[in-house]
């Protein structure tokens, strides 16, 4: 089992989309292609990437949805793993 941006960009060495079903059309291409290899349809799930913070600090500053973080964003710290800062779909995309 793989997902799909995963083997997208670290396999097939693609640029990412946003585009489930342009990603996995790709990927099911390019498999077929250079691997011989059938892809199935999707299972139903995905890993996407989050944003955390904590409930104190989404709750005292009445956080609900990505963009209510804009105004105190220059006032915080990211924290990401190497992969998210590595991927082209990560935080450089």
């Amino acid at each position: 089992m793989e997902y799909t941006g995963t083997a997208l960009t670290a396999v097939l060495n693609e640029s990412p989309s946003s585009d489930s079903h342009d990603v996995y059309d790709r990927v099911r291409q390019g498999y077929a292609q250079r691997f011989n290899l059938e892809v199935t349809e999707p299972l139903g799930f995905e890993n996407t990437f989050a944003m955390v913070v904590r409930g104190d600090d989404a709750q005292r500053l009445h956080l609900r949805n990505t963009s209510d973080i804009v105004p105190y964003a220059p006032k915080m710290r990211a924290g990401f793993g190497y992969e998210f800062l590595e991927r082209p779909d990560g935080f450089r995309g």
